[in-house]
C-alpha cells in the first residue's frame, strides 16, 4: 500500500467502541506493481484493430490505417488516417491536416505491447476532430471491401465498395467479390495472338482456351457498332433535321410527315443513348428513363395500328 500526495491523518472514534478514538488516513491506494507484458511483433498490430478501423497500406517499418469517425460534413465522410512506425512514432492525420498529439495531452511514442496498442485506438475513437461545422451522422451501409486500384494490398491507390452497391467498377482488382469487372475488361480487350496462325488450323486456340476458362461469361456480347449499320449512319439527328425541312417545304401538306418526324425523334434517342460511351452505372440513369420512353411509345404505337 503507498500513499497518495493528498494523504492526511486524522483521528475518530473507532466503530467497535465508540469510547475508543483511533487513527483514520485518508488518500491511500493500492500499489500496482509494474507488470512486464510481452512485446508483440510490428505486424501483428493489425490483428489487434477494432471492427471499425482497416488497413490502408503497410511496409515492414511502417502501417497506414484508416477509421471513419461516422459523422458527414458537407457532404463528404470524415477519415483518420493513423501512421504507425516501427520505432514508436505515431502522426495522425485529418482530411490532410497533420494533428499535433502533444497539444491535445496524447504522447507521440507508443510501445509494441497490447494494452497500449488498444488504449491507442480507444483514445483516437474518442477524440472529436471537428468544431464549428454542421455534422450529420452516418446513416450509409458500411463498407464491406477495400478494393484496390492495380490489385495490389498494399497501394495507396483504393476504392471503397458498399455491401448495397451495385456499381460496377471501372478497374481490375484483386477481390473476388469484384471479379466480374475484370471479366469484362478482358473482353473489351479480346486475347492477341502472339504465334503465327497455322493454315490447316483455321481456330485460334488463345481464343479457344479463354472460352473454356470463362464459361461462366461465354454469353455476354460487347457490341461496338449496331449490327445494321444502315440504321446507325442514316437513322440519326441528320435524318431528323432533313425531315424536318422537308415538312416546312410542303407548307400546309407537311402534317402528311409529322408521324414519321415523331418515329425518328424517338429513334434518334436510342442512337444516341446507344453510342454513347459513357458506362450505365446508376438505376436513375436519364437515358434507362429516356429508353423506357421510347419503348412504349413503339408499344403503343403497334397497339394503334
Amino acid at each position: 500500500m503507498s500513499s497518495g500526495k493528498q494523504c492526511t491523518e486524522r483521528k475518530g472514534h473507532s466503530k467497535e467502541n465508540w469510547c475508543k478514538s483511533t487513527q483514520r488516513y485518508y488518500g491511500l491506494s493500492w500499489k500496482q506493481d509494474n507488470i512486464s507484458q510481452p512485446e508483440i511483433l510490428f505486424i501483428d498490430i493489425q490483428t489487434l484493430l477494432p471492427t471499425d478501423y482497416f488497413v490502408i497500406s503497410k511496409t515492414p517499418i511502417s502501417m497506414k490505417i484508416g477509421h471513419f469517425t461516422g459523422e458527414i460534413i458537407n457532404g463528404s465522410k470524415i477519415m483518420i488516417e493513423i501512421q504507425l512506425e516501427t520505432d514508436g512514432s505515431i502522426s495522425l492525420l485529418v482530411m490532410g491536416k497533420k494533428i499535433e498529439l502533444e497539444k491535445i495531452g496524447i504522447q507521440e511514442k507508443f510501445s509494441m505491447t497490447v494494452s497500449s496498442i488498444e488504449s491507442l485506438f480507444k483514445i483516437i475513437k474518442q477524440l472529436s476532430y471537428c468544431s464549428g461545422v454542421n455534422t450529420v451522422e452516418l446513416d450509409l451501409p458500411h463498407f464491406e471491401e477495400q478494393v484496390c486500384l492495380v490489385g495490389d494490398e498494399n497501394s495507396e491507390q483504393i476504392r471503397y465498395r458498399a455491401k448495397t452497391c451495385c456499381k460496377v467498377l471501372p478497374f481490375k482488382t484483386s477481390n473476388a467479390a469484384s471479379s466480374y469487372c475484370g471479366n469484362l475488361k478482358k473482353f473489351k480487350t479480346n486475347v492477341q495472338n502472339k504465334e503465327p496462325k497455322c493454315d490447316t488450323d483455321k481456330k485460334n486456340n488463345n481464343d479457344i482456351n479463354f472460352n473454356d476458362i470463362n464459361t461462366h461469361d461465354n454469353e455476354i456480347i460487347l457490341e461496338s457498332k449496331m449490327r445494321n449499320h444502315l440504321a446507325e449512319e442514316v437513322l440519326n439527328n441528320n435524318m431528323l433535321h432533313l425531315m424536318k425541312l422537308y415538312k416546312s417545304s410542303l407548307c400546309d401538306a407537311g402534317t402528311k410527315v409529322d408521324a414519321t418526324i415523331e418515329m425518328l425523334q424517338h429513334i434518334s434517342v436510342l442512337i444516341q443513348n446507344f453510342k454513347d460511351s459513357r458506362p450505365l452505372t446508376d438505376s436513375s440513369d436519364e437515358r434507362i428513363k429516356q429508353n423506357h420512353d421510347v419503348l412504349q411509345w413503339f408499344i403503343q404505337w403497334g397497339k394503334n395500328d
